[in-house]
């Protein structure tokens, strides 16, 4: 299992750092092609198979880097059929597609790349991201090591909250669960649907609903339904036409709530944000105070951090347990 050990190579920035060439043997064994080659403050670059995105401030000019990132793809003899840079802000109406300043050759906006083995569809050109969270690798990992514990994964039901293009229940399905999706916006879960099949996984045989995660929930619990593990990964903000608009620092609370009354005996609920302003115990009171009104003791576990990711904020995570 990939070890991520400390960076050890740097660029001629003395800020910038390259993954070690440990490290990325280490994504070869593990059949992992999705990580972060780069990290440094303002500037990071992202592998998605052959394909490099580089991501910085407004103050931090992509281009030049560039020349260090080709010396290192030729020392790691790796091939770059396509780089593309992406403009980081906070402002949604300011984020764009990546645009391309490099092509080996008239190879297409998109690309098939892996994570533990799994395939995943990634696109450069419909949006500001690509269709997949890098981010959130380890705790796909630990999904893959609790399933494992799991005797009977044909009887494991999976619930996929806010479920984006679907690559937990990816994960779990592979491993012989039953998944429910469920998204706002059709267009993800379609793209979830050919993750599925990318992964020869028929995705007739999951749920997919085009839903606000607000009003299924308690649908969900009047049909007495359990599952053994729920993903709970909300945007910061979303807007919704028919009940309001979502605020994960407003929302969430109750939606953990709401999901642990649908956690089955000793399943685990994945709870993580992006929320800048949700303080690591704030949450953790927040998951303490939804277990207590249901008269039941929580454990919460932790996932150690993504050393790829040498800069920039990782995801406020949480896997919690429920123990009567």
């Amino acid at each position: 299992m990939i070890r991520y050990n400390k960076f050890l190579s740097s660029a001629s920035n003395n800020h910038a750092m390259f993954i070690p060439k440990s490290l990325l043997e280490e994504f070869a064994l593990e059949k992992t092609n999705i990580h972060r080659i780069y990290s440094s403050p303002g500037l990071w670059i992202e592998r998605y198979h052959q394909h490099f995105i580089i991501s910085h401030l407004p103050e931090m000019d992509p281009r030049e880097i560039l020349k260090d990132l080709r010396e290192w793809l030729d020392t790691h003899q790796l091939v770059a059929e396509s780089i593309y840079t992406r403009l980081v802000t906070n402002r949604p109406n300011l984020r764009q597609s990546p645009v391309r300043i490099f092509q080996e050759s008239e190879s297409p906006y998109k690309t098939t790349a892996q994570e533990w083995g799994l395939s995943y569809q990634i696109s450069f050109a419909i949006g500001y991201s690509v269709g997949f969270f890098m981010d959130q690798r380890l705790n796909r990992k630990y999904l893959i090591d609790f399933l494992n514990t799991k005797r009977a994964k044909s009887e494991c039901k999976v619930l996929n909250l806010f479920a984006y293009t679907c690559s937990f229940s990816v994960v779990a399905a592979s491993m012989g669960c039953d998944t429910l999706n469920v998204d706002t916006l059709r267009s993800h879960l379609d793209r979830g649907r050919e993750n599925f099949r990318l992964n020869h996984i028929n995705p007739q045989a999951h749920g997919f609903f085009t839903n606000d995660v607000r009003e299924i929930l308690p649908r969900l619990r009047r049909q007495r339904k359990k599952f053994d593990v729920i993903i709970l990964d909300p945007p910061t903000f979303s807007h919704a036409k028919k009940i309001g608009p979502f605020h994960v620092e407003k929302n969430l609370p109750q939606l953990i709530e709401q999901g642990l009354q649908l956690l089955s005996p000793l399943g685990k609920m994945l709870i993580s944000t992006n929320c800048l302003s949700i303080k690591k115990e704030v949450l953790r009171r927040d998951v303490e105070k939804a277990a207590e009104k249901l008269k039941q003791i929580c454990k919460i576990y932790t996932t150690p951090n993504l050393q790829d990711f040498s800069e920039g904020k990782l995801p406020l995570t949480f896997w919690v347990q429920l123990s009567d």
